[in-house]
């Protein structure tokens, strides 16, 4: 071998190094990032001052009432919400999905949009004046809030399951002389059983981790409560102690179920499953599905109107509330590219299996439980101590945007990468690329139609993101759903729904970019 050659071949190994150490540190920040947030905290309780103590620990256990209480609004909260999805988004997912009722496609262009109204944008049009009352303290009310909000999403998540059911299996099942709803109730629901997973687990998650309806209607969860003492005595012990066993259970069961989470099924829209024929119940049966999900985006938007002061408009709230526009778009499009940015890498680690498969499944299951104020405010006691520049700007706000949601982004580009041949990585392995070149040259050029929906998911998200925000924002650097919580609060109801239309108005444009997504076209079997 020549001088020369000798050069260049140290020179491409330093460069391997250099490129997949940078690759790693990029990607292995925000996963460890959560993880020092959490240690901390749970430092903290144990070393509340100058020396250990097990003092908040012993308070918050031995309050028998306020657990009773907490996990009584919760578990009712939780299961109204899970049980009034399966009743209505299973019919409904299966009506779009498996039958050949007329406009499945502006079904699912409606459920998108409807699927990315804010949390507090559904919350608000239920307290608002003019309509039903909702009690305050009243579990049963908040499961129904949250089942409404989380409705579209349920009914999208279950009706790709019920695509990515083989088409042989129903055909199978067809030609052994089974009717279209014995195949239905034998084949096809026990085989798109991840989609019912994957739905219910996401709703009871939000249901748990989020506060954003439960602190408007009055209702003592342990998000809510979580927040609610970390703001009232500006500690972390009490707070981090009943985060702590949600956290453990969510965690558990989220790792107990990631074969569902993360599914090894083909892209749904890939998939080839069978529609039924719905015969002389379709033009019926399709007026009420249009119908539904129109309401789910026409109910809230109606009541928020009726809500608004008289002579004020959308123009007068841009105005007046344009500091925190200028606030929320800039730090939801930033965490929203940089979601997108770091998915596919991880995506792609996942999916790949090794060590960094068990990390990363514990860093997501982490995550995922953990409440948005815990995440919160555990960010201000890091961010407070050791970031201090980071503290004080809007930055701060992009990075619990990141934190809460790149899981999401993660878990999106999963089916993605998954269908992505490992040919094509050997046969880059073998010509000399390192991990990163594969990364950029591969799996993001490949997986680039995933990593635009993460971007779009994320920065809509990020832009009705509350409950977490909520505790980091600095003063000056106030969000669109931030001034609505303040008004809220004081009452100002017309002020509230003035806030939620300028969100809604930000989010419309990327909601119509996922709602303009193709949908695919089955074949029909009466």
């Amino acid at each position: 071998m020549k001088p020369t050659d000798r050069s260049s071949t140290g020179w491409r190994r330093v460069r391997v190094v250099v490129e997949t150490t940078a690759a790693v540190s990029l990607h292995a920040a925000p996963v460890l990032f959560v993880f020092a947030i959490l240690s901390t905290l749970l430092v903290e309780s144990l070393y509340p001052g100058e020396t250990w103590s097990l003092e908040a620990w012993s308070n918050v256990i031995s309050d028998s009432e306020r657990w009773g209480s907490l996990i009584e609004n919760t578990a009712v909260a939780t299961g109204i919400c899970l049980a009034g999805l399966a009743v209505v988004g299973t019919p409904l997912a299966g009506v779009i999905f498996k039958t050949n009722a007329a406009g499945s496609g502006l079904a699912c262009a409606l459920l998108v949009v409807a699927a990315s109204l804010p949390i507090h944008v559904t919350g608000a049009s239920l307290v608002a004046p003019g309509g039903p009352t909702i009690p305050s303290r009243s579990p049963v009310e908040l499961g129904l809030a949250h089942g409404v909000a989380h409705l579209p999403i349920f009914v999208l998540l279950v009706g790709s399951a019920l695509l990515r059911v083989p088409r042989a299996l129903e055909e199978a099942a067809m030609t052994d002389g089974c009717s279209p709803w014995r195949t239905l109730w034998t084949v096809t629901l026990p085989n798109a059983r991840s989609g019912f997973v994957i739905a219910g687990l996401l709703a009871g998650i939000w249901m748990s981790t989020d506060h954003a309806i439960s602190d408007l209607l009055l209702v003592r969860t342990f998000a809510e409560e979580v927040s609610t003492q970390f703001q009232t005595a500006a500690r972390a012990a009490e707070p981090t102690v009943l985060a702590v066993p949600q956290t453990i259970v969510l965690g558990a069961l989220l790792w107990m179920l990631s074969r569902h989470v993360t599914p090894t099924a083909d892209d749904p829209l890939r998939a080839g499953g069978l529609r039924w024929s719905l015969g002389r119940w379709r033009g019926p049966v399709s007026l009420i599905s249009i119908l539904a999900c129109t309401t789910l985006i026409g109910w809230p938007l109606a009541r928020l109107l009726a809500s608004l002061p008289e002579g004020r408009g959308l123009a007068y709230y841009a105005a007046v509330f344009r500091p925190e526009l200028e606030t929320s778009v800039p730090t939801s499009f930033a965490a929203g590219a940089i979601c997108a940015m770091l998915a596919a890498g991880l995506a792609w680690r996942v999916c790949r299996g090794g060590k960094p498969r068990i990390v990363l499944g514990l860093w997501l299951a982490t995550s995922l439980a953990t409440s948005a104020p815990g995440l919160g405010f555990g960010l201000v006691r890091v961010a407070n101590r050791w970031l201090g520049p980071l503290y004080d700007s809007p930055a701060i706000l992009t990075t619990v945007f990141v934190l809460r949601f790149l899981p999401i982004a993660v878990l999106l580009l999963v089916p993605v990468v998954r269908t992505i041949p490992q040919d094509l990585e050997h046969a880059a392995r073998v010509d000399g690329s390192s991990d990163a070149r594969i990364l950029w040259h591969v799996i993001h050029p490949l997986a680039a139609r995933g990593t635009v929906i993460a971007f779009v998911v994320v920065t809509i998200l990020s832009l009705g993101e509350l409950s977490a925000s909520l505790l980091v924002t600095p003063p000056g650097h106030m969000t669109i759903s931030q001034a609505f919580a303040s008004k809220i609060h004081y009452g100002l109801v017309g002020e509230a729904a003035g806030l939620c239309l300028l969100a809604l108005v930000c989010i419309a444009p990327l909601a119509i970019v996922l709602a303009l997504l193709p949908w695919p076209r089955r074949d029909v079997r009466s």
